[in-house]
């Protein structure tokens, strides 16, 4: 995110989309494994979920109107949706059965509990699926509504914000960058 912000030509960043951005890396490298923040796709059907999530549905308020949701396409576009993230997981799911991370994450953790049986009850894969997406979305979209909204209250008070810079500078003992 660094990187993208020192090269940026412009004075001005949108960084609503850097944050969203990192918080899907991380939360895909966490829970999936890797990255997939890189790939088209997966930008696209991100950017989708996050406009269906605040698209409103008629048919959830007033039930005797669901007609309107079928009508409008809303319903379909969920579908799709959803049929693509259930792609998009079950892809995942199957790398992880075929050994390809050399690193545990969340994926292989429900795996190994789906695999020993260890809980008393059966973990099947629509359920792993299920829960890693639950994991993901909760994680990216809460996160980076939270780093937004930090920046934001840092940038409305100047002085909160030299003393933050104050610290980083102590903790990094005169390097110019932390990694």
């Amino acid at each position: 995110m660094m990187e993208k912000i020192r090269k940026s030509s412009s004075l001005q960043v949108n960084l609503s989309k850097l944050l969203t951005s990192l918080t899907n890396d991380v939360i895909c490298r966490i829970a999936l494994g890797r990255k997939y923040g890189g790939e088209t796709d997966f930008k696209e059907l991100m950017e989708r979920f996050t406009r269906q999530l605040g698209t409103l549905s008629i048919g959830s308020y007033v039930p005797w109107l669901g007609w309107i949701d079928w009508v409008s396409g809303l319903e379909a576009r969920l579908k799709k949706t959803e049929n693509d993230f259930d792609k998009l997981l079950e892809r995942v799911v199957q790398e992880h059965e075929a050994g390809k991370f050399d690193k545990t994450d969340f994926v292989d953790v429900l795996l190994g509990v789906q695999k020993e049986k260890s809980i008393g009850f059966e973990v099947d894969r629509l359920s792993i699926k299920a829960i890693v997406l639950d994991v993901f979305v909760g994680g990216t979209d809460a996160s980076s509504t939270l780093l937004e909204w930090e920046m934001t209250e840092l940038l409305s008070h100047p002085e909160c914000l030299k003393t933050l810079q104050d610290e980083v500078h102590t903790f990094c003992k005169g390097r110019s960058s932390v990694t």
